[in-house]
């Protein structure tokens, strides 16, 4: 029979097929089915996310046109029942940036079967907390116990001994401005104003890095 790690892990990777529509029906997996997943060391996720940039972080320079200075990368922000001089927006202008997540590890693991420093029962417990959600019982205690050696989802990045980065990312907001229009901004007037940039103080790199240490868990109950 299939384990209840193998059952978690099996369930998240589902979620994340990229195929999947809501029109599919789901299918019942049998344990036999899922004692067949011979995934054991693990999974690698890495994300990249670019909005008017290239896959260097430079802002676009072909197709919509270059988005530094140009008016034509543009964000419009309406707010309902704003309808002074015809609607007011919030245009953000010239805006381009690039987020990546790399080498994000996804494990199935176990809870330590002894209790920690950082053991809080109380996280297990239902809204009105009384109840724990592990087992259904109200002794704290008993919840203390249940949340010992139970499956687990673990995320992390590795554990180097120098700077990794983790995660990296741009952002440029050119300028912002306040235009009006009853079904769009108007023409830009060039009364603009709040510029914001979150990039890298190194010569050549854009992006900014962050180095995480330590692991995050994911539990289902």
């Amino acid at each position: 029979m299939a384990t209840r790690h193998e059952k978690l892990l099996a369930a998240f990777l589902l979620l994340l097929h990229p195929t999947m529509s809501v029109a599919q029906s789901l299918l019942t997996l049998e344990d036999g089915d899922l004692s067949a997943v011979s995934g054991q060391h693990g999974i690698a996720i890495d994300i990249e996310y670019r909005l008017n940039s290239d896959a260097s972080g430079n802002a676009l320079s072909t197709g919509f046109g270059n988005c530094q200075n140009t008016h034509l990368c543009n964000i419009a922000i309406h707010s309902n029942a704003r309808d002074s001089a015809g609607g007011e927006w919030l245009v953000l202008k010239d805006v381009y940036m690039s987020y990546k997540v790399n080498d994000l590890k996804l494990d199935g693991v176990f809870t330590p079967n002894v209790g920690t420093d950082y053991a809080d029962p109380s996280r297990f417990f239902d809204s009105t907390s009384t109840t724990c959600l592990l087992n259904g019982q109200a002794a704290s205690s008993s919840c203390a116990t249940a949340v010992r050696n139970r499956p687990i989802l673990q995320f992390s990045f590795p554990d180097n001994s120098g700077f990794t980065a983790d995660i990296e990312f741009h952002q440029h907001i050119g300028r912002a401005a306040l235009q009006y229009g009853e079904t769009g901004p108007s023409t830009d007037n060039g009364k603009s104003f709040l510029g914001v940039l979150v990039s890298d103080s190194r010569p050549g790199q854009l992006r900014s890095q962050v180095d995480i240490g330590g692991r995050a868990f994911l539990s289902g109950f």
